[in-house]
């Protein structure tokens, strides 16, 4: 091999190196990187790693603290000396520092130190209550992103098949507008050759006209879900996003009765978990506010540690220390009716998400036929325009046979053929509705 042939060799092999290659997603895909790389989906879960750290921190009110503590004094001058004979004389007072009689130093430079350990032994239930609403906290904070989930998984099937449709629809508006084209050239012809008129070239613009907007629409549409598909999925460049999909009938398989469907729906669904936690969020509340009213009781240990020479050194004869054992006992056992009143209102708070659970089970309900309904109706839309397929099909088939047998003119085949192009652009919008319907339907449900 000549060298100028190695360096075409080595050229080329570094000029595909640098052109990378995106592989198509499919659904699948783009499912799997929406449920970890989605930004809504990532604020959440971090949302739940701060509650579970608050789980942690509720632990830690059972457990004993230790607080050390440090003191140094410097004092102007030195404390004023006082003769103890002189206080029992009528008028003396005892020297004062800071203007407190009981702050006294017999230095300058005064050091204490102290360490207290503090153990709560009985609170009111106060301590579990606030564990108990962390952790309802963290169960609806998981309920809300499985939700986000669901929601987000038929978000991206939308736009996925948002992108299938535009694709499959350009394509057939594509063809129909070449054949429009042609028709037209060929009553142009005819025109000059005076077997057309003009109102058959009118007509045939027409027709060429009115297809040319769904184009640019079409193509608008699916510039715009491919945006949003990178935004979902978590890519930061849309324009290298591929997909591989096709709008394809598939049947829905075991039919589910709309009992079965209800009674999953009301077990599965996250709306009703995120309420009956908010419930028993709010009787952790209510437990909170109880405990104000009842004793609080701890156990606590002080030692304490002072400088007596003030001369800062480390020898056991010049640091005088003492500790004492204290039981604390605090009831605020009179708030005139404030604690009956915050009992009060989180009854009412009780009764308000009785009210909050049963109306989200109302709705579900609902919600679940009118989704049924929606998706019977889009499968027998889907069912008549593909029997609508063809029977254009054949009539665009006569069409061409009696056109070229004379018995039918050229705009009777572009009749036909325009019926038969409408028809596949409605089948395929059905198509997308019942794939979109299914989806929805699951979610409602709870798959």
């Amino acid at each position: 091999m000549s060298k100028k042939n190695i360096y075409l060799f080595l050229s080329c092999c570094i000029l595909f190196s640098t052109i990378s290659f995106s592989k198509p997603l499919t659904l699948d895909d783009c499912l799997n990187k929406a449920m970890k790389n989605n930004p809504d989906v990532m604020k959440t879960q971090k949302e739940l790693d701060a509650i579970n750290s608050k789980i942690y921190q509720a632990k830690t009110y059972f457990m004993p603290t230790l607080s050390l503590t440090g003191l140094y004094t410097h004092l102007s001058e030195d404390p004023p000396t006082f003769d103890f004979k002189s206080f029992l004389t009528p008028g003396a007072t005892l020297p004062q520092i800071a203007g407190n009689p009981l702050l006294q130093y017999a230095h300058q430079n005064n050091y204490s130190g102290g360490l207290k350990l503090n153990q709560p032994l009985y609170m009111g239930g106060r301590n579990m209550a606030v564990l108990s609403s962390y952790k309802s906290e963290y169960k609806m904070k998981s309920a809300e992103l499985e939700m986000s989930k669901s929601k987000l998984k038929v978000d991206v099937t939308k736009v996925f098949y948002s992108i299938v449709l535009s694709k499959e629809m350009e394509k057939l508006i594509q063809v129909t507008v070449t054949t429009l084209q042609k028709h037209l050239d060929i009553v142009r012809e005819f025109i000059k050759n005076g077997t057309a008129t003009e109102y058959d070239s009118l007509k045939t613009e027409s027709q060429l006209f009115s297809w040319q907007p769904r184009l640019i629409k079409t193509q608008r549409e699916m510039k715009t879900a491919t945006k949003q598909l990178a935004f979902l999925i978590g890519e930061e460049i849309e324009d290298s996003l591929v997909i591989e999909g096709e709008l394809k009938y598939q049947s829905p398989g075991t039919e589910i009765s709309i009992e079965d469907a209800t009674n999953k729906a009301l077990e599965n669904r996250f709306e009703i978990v995120i309420a009956q936690e908010m419930k028993k969020i709010n009787n952790d509340i209510r437990n909170m506010k109880k405990a104000t009213a009842l004793p609080q009781v701890a156990f606590q240990y002080n030692y304490n540690l002072m400088d007596k020479d003030a001369d800062f050194t480390f020898t056991p004869d010049n640091w005088e220390n003492w500790w004492d054992i204290r039981i604390l006992f605090n009831w605020e056992f009179f708030a005139f009716g404030r604690h009956r009143a915050e009992m009060k209102e989180y009854d009412f708070r009780k009764q308000e998400s009785d009210i909050n659970i049963s109306s989200i089970e109302k709705r579900i309900k609902i919600e679940l036929e009118n989704a049924f309904d929606y998706r019977n109706e889009n499968q027998i839309t889907l069912s008549l325009w593909e029997k609508n397929i063809d029977v254009a099909n054949r009539a665009y088939d006569i069409a061409n046979d009696n056109y070229k047998n004379g018995t039918m003119t050229n705009m009777d085949v572009l009749d036909s053929h325009i019926a038969l192009a409408e028809a596949k652009f409605q089948y395929l919008k059905a198509l997308y509705d019942y794939k979109i319907s299914c989806a929805e339907l699951n979610r409602i449900i709870g798959y």
